[in-house]
């Protein structure tokens, strides 16, 4: 009488963790192609870039399409020392 709960119970379980690993990455893909993390990745990309080069370093607008792995970067500068 245990052995078929236990059964129904692991089943789930591997059900579960199936759905979360499928649904993450699909989230993930939203989230970045709405344009709700551009922000952020713009300002860590500036912090890299002025980190890296020692110098200032300007990008009005950012944006990622993951469906067609292509990055979009407006008025990019970079200034020396």
């Amino acid at each position: 009488m245990t052995e078929p709960a236990t059964k129904r119970r692991w089943k789930r379980w591997v059900l579960g963790v199936g759905l979360l690993i499928a649904a993450v990455p699909i989230i993930l893909m939203l989230v970045l192609s709405s344009g709700a993390a551009d922000d952020y990745v713009r300002k860590t990309i500036l912090e890299q870039i002025q980190k890296l080069t020692s110098g200032s370093a300007e990008l009005a607008a950012f944006h990622l399409n993951p469906g067609r792995l292509r990055v979009t970067l407006n008025d990019f500068t970079v200034h020396g020392r």
